[in-house]
């Protein structure tokens, strides 16, 4: 796969490379698409359905919807004799709320209210509405997505603080930090994003901490393991046995990391996946070396 070309912006520091983590939080970027999608795939579709009968136009208004009458008494709480004889206004208040009153959680609680409203009509409706929905969280690296219908958290907030603490390291370890970097880089590009080599780079920022902690550039992590033992450091034997296993994804000698690797549905979960846990050892092994 081509490097990903970055923007002038990008390029010469006025934006980042990559995104973070959109965790209790919505960028332009991510309202921008979710509003389109709801605009186009639902306020227009059910606009068309009530004014198109047997092929010819015939007039209509909002209040004539099952669905938008729902969404303006059960979840806008607004009253019925309010709501407009006409869909632009009625999409303007919609607008209007998304925008410029919804606090980012209310956004989705609107997402998973139109989608419940698709229920009703046609399970490939809202079949199709959901799948939209969670490649739009996958592009613009949201850490939410629709699961059994609900909208609810593939990272939270310990998850983050793994990845942001290895980013903020001190320059010993620096090549580890680079790796980790280029593995956030390449799982949230929005054009190409590049989860194969996403989880190279994780697995990589692992190796280098482990030649960094034993000054050797052939070490395993069963040498690290050792050097802590040596410091009065005893892990468990149900721990030191699962950090064990985790390195099998290390090992090209395990065939662990082929076999992976070699998947041809490699997905932004099995890349988040390895990003996390490796942060997450990279972490404890820092601290427990130092």
């Amino acid at each position: 796969m081509k490097n990903r070309k970055y923007s002038f912006s990008q390029r010469m520091g006025y934006k980042p490379l990559h995104k973070e983590i959109q965790f209790e939080s919505i960028d332009r970027d991510l309202k921008n698409k979710l509003w389109s999608l709801i605009y186009e795939e639902f306020l227009i579709k059910e606009q068309l359905k009530l004014t198109n009968f047997h092929g010819k136009y015939r007039q209509s208004y909002p209040k004539k919807s099952e669905k938008f009458k729902k969404i303006w008494l059960n979840f806008l709480k607004l009253k019925i004799n309010e709501i407009p004889i006409d869909f632009s206004t009625y999409n303007k208040t919609i607008e209007e709320f998304f925008y410029k009153l919804a606090k980012w959680n209310e956004i989705y609680d609107l997402v998973e209210f139109i989608a419940d409203q698709l229920t009703s009509n046609n399970f490939n409706d809202k079949k199709e509405f959901i799948e939209e929905i969670n490649k739009i969280f996958e592009q613009e690296f949201s850490a939410y997505r629709f699961v059994e219908e609900q909208i609810v958290p593939i990272t939270n907030e310990i998850e983050l603080k793994s990845i942001k603490t290895v980013l903020k390291s001190i320059d010993k370890y620096y090549p580890v930090k680079e790796h980790i970097k280029d593995a956030l880089s390449k799982l949230s590009d929005r054009e190409k994003p590049d989860y194969r080599n996403s989880i190279k780079e994780s697995i990589s920022a692992v190796e280098s901490l482990c030649k960094i902690i034993t000054n050797d550039n052939k070490a395993t992590l069963g040498k690290v393991l050792k050097k802590l033992k040596e410091n009065d450091i005893n892990l468990h034997n149900a721990q030191e046995k699962a950090w064990q296993e985790l390195y099998g994804f290390t090992s090209d000698k395990s065939g662990i990391r082929h076999s992976l690797l070699e998947k041809s549905d490699i997905t932004f979960a099995d890349a988040k996946y390895m990003l996390v846990i490796c942060c997450a050892f990279i972490n404890y092994l820092v601290e427990q070396s130092n």
